[in-house]
This record gives C-alpha cells, sequence and structure tokens, in this order.
C-alpha cells in the first residue's frame, strides 16, 4: 500500500506492508537505522537484524546503496505501529517500517551539492582571499607611495640638476659673447688709443682714429644691449622678442641706407620665450639681414611677424640679386641659419631665384604650457 505524508500515522496500516517516500535526516552507527521525514512528520526505518527467530542479515548496510543524507528515498517494508488502534480508529503515537533488505530502498533523488556547510566553508574561503587581498593591496598601495615619493624627489633633483646645468650654459655663452663682442672690441679700441713711443699723429690720423673708436664704442655698445636683452627675464615674452627683432632690423638697415617695411602683430599671445631662444633668434636674423645686404645689394628689405596656430614665424625678404639655390646651396652663410633653427627644434625655409630677390621665413615651434621651445 503507497503512503503519503496525510495518511502516515493511522493504526489501519498496521503490520501490513507499505511503500513511503522519504528524505533520508541521519544514519545509526551500524548503518542499519535511518531517521526519515516526510513532509512534516518523522519515524524510523530498520533494516532486519535478526529479530522474530531470523537470522541476522550481516554485511547488508545502507551505505551499500551509495545513499547519502538528504537524498530522497523510497522505502518498502513492514508497517509496524506504537500506539493507537485498529479498532477504535485512534492514530498512533509512532511507527517503525521493518526492511527486508536493502533493496527494499530505492534512491529518487540526491542531495544538492550546495549544502549549508558546504556553503559555509565557501563563503569563509571568500571571506579569508578578501582579506588577503585587502591586506595585499594595502602593502600595494604603501610601496606605490614610497616610490611615488621616492620618484618624486628624483625628478626634483633632475630638474635641479637640469637647472643648474641651464644656468652654467647660459653663464658661458655670455663670458664667450663678452669676450668675443666686447673683448675685441675694447682691445681695439686701446690700440687705437695708445700712441707708440716716439710716434706723433698729425691732425687728420688722429680725427680718423678718434672716428673709429667712437665707431667700435657704439659697436660695443650695441653688442652689450643685446647681451643684456638676451638674459633680461622682464623681456622674455612674445611680443617683447618680436619688438626687439623689429627695432633691430629698423636701426641696422637704417645706418645702411636700407630701406626696412616693418609688419608685426598689434598684440601677442602670453607666450614665454627662454633667453637661450631668444639669443639664436636674434643671431639667425642678424645673419639673415646681413646676407641680404651684403650678399644680394637689397635696397629694400621687408621684415614680418606672425604668431601662427602653433608656431613663431618670422619672414625677411629682400629685393636684392637672389641666386640659383640649386647651385649654391651652401652660399650666404645659408647653413648656419638652418642649423641655428635646427638647435631650437624649428625650421629654416629659403625662396631665391636670380634677380627676384630671397626671401628667408625663420618658423620656431610654440609649446604647451605658454612656451616657446
Amino acid at each position: 500500500m503507497p503512503l503519503s505524508a496525510d495518511n502516515l500515522f493511522q493504526a489501519e496500516h498496521d503490520a501490513t506492508r507499505v511503500r513511503v517516500e522519504a528524505v533520508l535526516l541521519s544514519l545509526s552507527g551500524d548503518q542499519q537505522t535511518l531517521e526519515m521525514q516526510s513532509g512534516l512528520r518523522r519515524f524510523l526505518a530498520r533494516l532486519n537484524s535478526g529479530g522474530g527467530g531470523r537470522p541476522p542479515l550481516r554485511g547488508k548496510r545502507v551505505e551499500n546503496i551509495g545513499a547519502p543524507v538528504g537524498s530522497r528515498l523510497e522505502l518498502t517494508g513492514v508497517y509496524a505501529g506504537h500506539g493507537g488502534s485498529r479498532t477504535t480508529g485512534a492514530e498512533i503515537d509512532s511507527f517503525e517500517l521493518l526492511l527486508n533488505s536493502p533493496s527494499d530502498i530505492r534512491v529518487l533523488g540526491r542531495p544538492s551539492f550546495w549544502t549549508l556547510q558546504r556553503l559555509m566553508v565557501l563563503v569563509g574561503a571568500l571571506i579569508s582571499v578578501l582579506a588577503v587581498t585587502l591586506v595585499w593591496i594595502r602593502l600595494l598601495h604603501h610601496k606605490v607611495q614610497l616610490r611615488t615619493a621616492q620618484l618624486q624627489e628624483e625628478v626634483i633633483e633632475r630638474q635641479r640638476a637640469e637647472h643648474l646645468q641651464a644656468l652654467a650654459q647660459e653663464r658661458a655663452r655670455i663670458a664667450r659673447d663678452l669676450h668675443d663682442d666686447l673683448g675685441s672690441g675694447l682691445t681695439e679700441i686701446t690700440m687705437l688709443a695708445t700712441q707708440s713711443p716716439g710716434f706723433e699723429l698729425n691732425a687728420d690720423e688722429t680725427s680718423q682714429r678718434l672716428d673709429t673708436i667712437a665707431g667700435k664704442s657704439r659697436a660695443i655698445v650695441h653688442a652689450l644691449d643685446e647681451i643684456v636683452w638676451a638674459v633680461d627675464p622682464e623681456r622674455d615674452t612674445l611680443g617683447s622678442v618680436a619688438r626687439y627683432l623689429a627695432s633691430y632690423a629698423e636701426e641696422y638697415l637704417a645706418g645702411l641706407n636700407v630701406a626696412c617695411r616693418v609688419q608685426i602683430p598689434n598684440s601677442f599671445p602670453d607666450q614665454a620665450v627662454s633667453g637661450e631662444v631668444r639669443h639664436n633668434l636674434f643671431l639667425a636674423v642678424k645673419e639673415a639681414l646681413n646676407n641680404a645686404v651684403r650678399h644680394g645689394n637689397a635696397t629694400e628689405i621687408g621684415f614680418r611677424v606672425r604668431v601662427l596656430e602653433d608656431r613663431l614665424q618670422i619672414s625677411i625678404s629682400d629685393n636684392g640679386s637672389g641666386f640659383d639655390m640649386s647651385g649654391r646651396s651652401n652660399g650666404h652663410g645659408l647653413l648656419n641659419l638652418r642649423n641655428r633653427l635646427e638647435n631650437l627644434s624649428g625650421q629654416c625655409g629659403i625662396d631665391s631665384s636670380p634677380g627676384a630677390g630671397t626671401t628667408v621665413s625663420l618658423q620656431l615651434p610654440l609649446a604647451a604650457r605658454n612656451t616657446v621651445l
């Protein structure tokens, strides 16, 4: 007779063979007694242990069917009730299901792999891994902070060393300019102003020497002004550079009776220009003007400054004789111009043809953070 959870505890089932589906809760130590649950009611199922004059089934254990705790089983056995009355129909207090052999047990379903115990073990393992990971991240963060501080110190030290090196180079350049421009001029003035013993100059020779000394003195003053301008931190703006170069071009060409047309913007962006760049740019402009006058025999020179999106452009054009660029690629000091601009990460463009004059274009990149490279 098949039984369900609703009619499980009825006296009429006593001493009958029944079939029950229930869940295995536990096993006894000898693996012969099963605690089962059907619905909310529990009962025991026992294998034949030799009661009633029958010999025990030695070696017959539940473990032989491979049913772990939590499995859903179908049990077939004799219903043995305790209490209750079949005559009056009173319900029994409890019952046992007597099984003849393990073959009376059929496994309907095994328990889920994720039991509470396994779940707790997995959660504990994940928490342990998380704790170790947090500790490792904290240690790594500490190491990163130490390394970052070390790198910052190295960067500051490197910047300090580069600054000192730049200062040393600037001082060396100033000393070289003073020696080349001022030293040689002062030596010439000294020699002109010193009269040889026993040698007297007439009035014309004296006047000529004085004119030469005056010219040398003016040249020294201009050279000193150029050196001061190149190192003056108050003149490190792009506008100051453009106006100084334009002023120099006008004064230099006016002394040679050469017309000069200057075109510069009314306003300039807030760009900083280092002393080294100003010095080399000035020498490049000076070289280009000197080439136009000495080699091109120009009578009119145009000086134009433009600030483009990413570069500064200075154009110097003349109406001189020009030259064949394919045949005189190294003439007129053009190689020096290109080398100066390349040292500044810039470009020097030259356009010329015989009888059509020459145009020299000097271009410097405008770097980020408002600085001219």
